[in-house]
C-alpha cells in the first residue's frame, strides 16, 4: 500500500508469446526450463518465462508440497521484486519476508536469466517442523499439516528450486519385480549364501528384501519396460538397484564379481551394474528413441567402470556434501570423486545427492541448529565445475526434534549460489542481518557465526561419512555426553544468550526487528536450551 509504481508491469506467460514478441522482443529460449526475461521498455516492464498452466494457490490449499511444473514467469516476478524493489524471501511468513517501503521502483534494462545449476533441490518437504508453529515468545501456534505442506511449496518456489530433476532413487522398485515375479521367476532374485532366494515382499526394512540377481534375465524385463516407458512419453527411466545391495551367491554373479572382498569400498558390483545400465541405454537409442536412463554411482557400484558410458545415461553421485568441509581430507576426496567421474563421462555429472543432515546415523543432535551456510558454499563451490546441480537431503522425516528454521540460511545460500555462482555470501549475510534485525545486526551476526563455528568445528568435524549397507551415513559423531558437556556447555549457551540479549536491547526501538530477534531466540536458542536442560535433568549424578 505504501508503494506507487513508476511503470506498468506486464506479466506474460509463454502461451502469450505473440504479444511478447510484438511488444518487447524475442521470448526466452524454450530449452531453458526455469529461465526468464525482464525488459523495461519506456514506461512498461515485461516479465516473461516458460510456464505450465498450473493453479499454484490451489495446490497450496490442497497441501501439495512439491513443485513439478515450470514456473519461469513466477521466478521472473520474484527476481523483479528482489532486484528492483528490494524484497527478500528468506522463508515464507512475516518473520522471513522483508518488504521495504518505497515511493518509487525504478526498473531498467533488459535482463535474461537462467540458472547456473539446472538441478536445485533442498529437502524442505521433510526438514522438520514448519517455522510458524511457534510464536515470537516460543508458544505453539497450531497450523494443520495441509497448511504446513502448502507453505513448504511456497518456500520451494520462492527459493526458485527446479521443477523437476531426472529421478534416481532405487528406481528398480518401481518395476515391481518382487510383487510380480516372486512366485513365477525366483531366479530373478538374489541367491543368498544359505541357498535361499530373496523373494517376497514382507521385510522389516526395504533393503533386506527385493534384492535381484543381476546376471539373471531380470535385466531383459527392465530393458523392455524401459523402452516401453520412453515410447509412451517418459523422458528418462530410473534403473538404480534396490538400496543396500548385497552380493548374489549364484555362480554367474560370483564370476562377474571376481573377488572375495564384498565390502562396500571394493565396489565389487561396479562392472556388472554399469554394463547392464549401458545395455539399457543403448537399447533405447537402437529403438530410435530419444530417452535416457538414470543411474547412481552408489555403494557397491560407485567406482568408475572400464566401459564407455553413452550420452543418454544421466549419472548421479552420492557424496557426503557440506559437512565434509569440517574435514578437508574427506572433502577433497569427495571433490576428486566427482571430478574424476565428470572426466570419465566427458561432461558434467547430472546431479549429486548430498547429506547435510542431523538425527541420522550416529550424528544425533536434537535441538542443535545445523546452521552452516559457509560450509554449504565451500563444498558446492568446489564441485560446481563438474555438476549440473544437487539435491541436499537435510533430514529423515518430520520428527519433533527436527526444525526447518535451523536450515533457512543454508537453503538461502545454496539456492542463490545455484542460480548464480558469483553470489557473494558474506555480503548477503550482512544484508540479511541488517534487514532482519536492524540495529541488532552485528550481535545477530556474531550469534549466527558462533553457531556455525560450533556446528562445523565441534560437531561435524569428528564425524565421518562412511559407505554402509544403506548408502552414505555418518558413522561417528560426538556422544550425547560430549555434546552437552564439552561443546554446548552451559557457559557456551549463556554466551549465545548474551548475543541475543544485546541484539534485543539495541533493536528495541524497531518493533519488527525486535520481534524477529525474539522469534530467532525461540526457534534457535530456545531449542538448544531446551535440549541441554533435558539432558542435564536425566544425566546420571
Amino acid at each position: 500500500p505504501e508503494c506507487r509504481l513508476c511503470c506498468r508491469i506486464t506479466i506474460i506467460h509463454r502461451r502469450s508469446n505473440n504479444v511478447w514478441s510484438v511488444a518487447a522482443g524475442a521470448i526466452p529460449d524454450g530449452s531453458v526450463r526455469d529461465g526468464f526475461r525482464i525488459r523495461a521498455v519506456r514506461d512498461r516492464v515485461y516479465i516473461v518465462g516458460n510456464d505450465d498452466d498450473v493453479d499454484v494457490p490451489g495446490l497450496m490449499r490442497r497441501g501439495a508440497h512439491t513443485a513439478r511444473f515450470r514456473g519461469g514467469t513466477l521466478f521472473g516476478v520474484y527476481e523483479f521484486l528482489e532486484r528492483f524493489a528490494g524484497v527478500r524471501f528468506y522463508f515464507p511468513g512475516e518473520m522471513g519476508t522483508v518488504v521495504p517501503r518505497a515511493r518509487r521502483i525504478a526498473a531498467h534494462g533488459d535482463l535474461s536469466v537462467k540458472p547456473d545449476f539446472t538441478v536445485r533441490d533442498c529437502c524442505i518437504s521433510s526438514a522438520g517442523m514448519w517455522p510458524d508453529d511457534m510464536d515470537a515468545n516460543g508458544r505453539p501456534v497450531r497450523i494443520s499439516e495441509k497448511e504446513a505442506d502448502g507453505l513448504r511449496l511456497l518456500y520451494k518456489l520462492r527459493l526458485r528450486e527446479c521443477a523437476e530433476r531426472p529421478s534416481c532413487c532405487h528406481g528398480q522398485n518401481r518395476f515391481r519385480i518382487a510383487e510380480r515375479f516372486s512366485d513365477t521367476h525366483p531366479e530373478y532374485f538374489m541367491l543368498r549364501k544359505d541357498g535361499t532366494r530373496c523373494t517376497g515382499t514382507n521385510f522389516t526394512h526395504s533393503w533386506q528384501g527385493r534384492q535381484l540377481c543381476h546376471t539373471s534375465p531380470v535385466w531383459d524385463v527392465i530393458r523392455e519396460e524401459a523402452i516401453d516407458r520412453i515410447r509412451k512419453g517418459a523422458k528418462s527411466v530410473d534403473v538404480m538397484p534396490q538400496d543396500g545391495m548385497q552380493p548374489c551367491w549364484c555362480a554367474a554373479c560370483q564370476a562377474r564379481f571376481r573377488t572375495t572382498d564384498f565390502s562396500l569400498s571394493s565396489g565389487y558390483a561396479t562392472g556388472l551394474i554399469w554394463s547392464n545400465t549401458v545395455a539399457v541405454a543403448k537399447a533405447i537409442t537402437a529403438a530410435g528413441l530419444q530417452g535416457s536412463v538414470t543411474q547412481m554411482a552408489y555403494g557397491t557400484y560407485r567406482n568408475i567402470p572400464d566401459i564407455d558410458i553413452p550420452d543418454n545415461v544421466n549419472l548421479v553421485l552420492a557424496v557426503g556434501g557440506p559437512w565434509s568441509d569440517s574435514r578437508p581430507d574427506i572433502r577433497d576426496r569427495q571433490v576428486a570423486f566427482v571430478r574424476n567421474w565428470s572426466r570419465k563421462l566427458g561432461r558434467k555429472v547430472a546431479w549429486i545427492w548430498t547429506y547435510p543432515m542431523k538425527n541420522y546415523g550416529r550424528l544425533q543432535a536434537p535441538g542443535v541448529p545445523q546452521h552452516a551456510p559457509h560450509a554449504y558454499l565451500s563444498f558446492y563451490g568446489r564441485v560446481a565445475p563438474y555438476i549440473n546441480g544437487s539435491f541436499a537431503e537435510t533430514s529423515c522425516g518430520k520428527g519433533g526434534t527436527l526444525h526447518l528454521i535451523h536450515n533457512y540460511l543454508n537453503f538461502y545460500a545454496f539456492s542463490k549460489f545455484a542460480w548464480d555462482h558469483s553470489f557473494d555470501l558474506d555480503a548477503a549475510l550482512a544484508e540479511h542481518d541488517r534487514l532482519m534485525f536492524g540495529a541488532g545486526a552485528k550481535e545477530m551476526g556474531r550469534f549466527f557465526d558462533r553457531l556455525e563455528r560450533l556446528w562445523i568445528g565441534k560437531v561435524a568435524i569428528p564425524s565421518v561419512i562412511g559407505e554402509t549397507e544403506i548408502g552414505p551415513v555418518r558413522i561417528k559423531g560426538p556422544s550425547e555426553l560430549d555434546l552437552w558437556t564439552l561443546i554446548y556447555t552451559p557457559e557456551v549457551i549463556a554466551e549465545l544468550g548474551r548475543h541475543l540479549d544485546r541484539a534485543a536491547k539495541l533493536a528495541r526501538a524497531d518493533p519488527m526487528a525486535a520481534k524477529r530477534i525474539a522469534w530467532i531466540r525461540a526457534g534457535f536458542y530456545g531449542t538448544l536450551q531446551e535440549a541441554s536442560s533435558a539432558f542435564m535433568r536425566r544425566r546420571p549424578r
